[in-house]
């Protein structure tokens, strides 16, 4: 059903690493590869970014889906992705929330079929399962 789980975020430049690092960890144990790159003005940006696959996926869905919960997930459902952001605050502190920030967690959680109803009706299923 999950197809795979893309997180990245970015690290500013008056941003520490390893406390950013500490934030993704909330989300997963997989290690980050790093991207540097240039903001608009010229600043140093370091990007952080994983792809996970398989169990690994499954595992991080069900995290984000209990922390925050799947009618809040079928919100942001686009065919064949669900993308949300994650308040890197909240994450570095331990918990897994929503965010309506300009600093945040990208999570992209891509489904193996295109078609709404099918994902609607596994995630349906889950919820049964105990995932609220």
């Amino acid at each position: 059903m999950i197809k795979s789980v893309e997180i990245r975020t970015i690290v500013h430049a008056t941003e520490d690493e390893d406390k950013v690092r500490r934030a993704l960890s909330t989300i997963t144990s997989k290690k980050f590869k790093k991207i540097n790159a240039r903001g608009h003005y010229g600043q140093r940006i370091d990007i952080l970014f994983c792809k996970l696959k398989g169990e690994e996926a499954q595992q991080v869905f069900k995290k984000i889906a209990e922390s925050i919960g799947l009618e809040n997930m079928l919100k942001f459902l686009e065919p064949p992705t669900i993308r949300i952001k994650i308040d890197k605050q909240s994450a570095y502190e331990g918990r897994i929330e929503l965010s309506d920030e300009a600093d945040f967690i990208s999570v992209c959680i891509t489904f193996s079929t295109k078609k709404r109803d099918r994902i609607e009706e596994e995630l349906r299923k889950m919820e049964l399962q105990g995932i609220r």
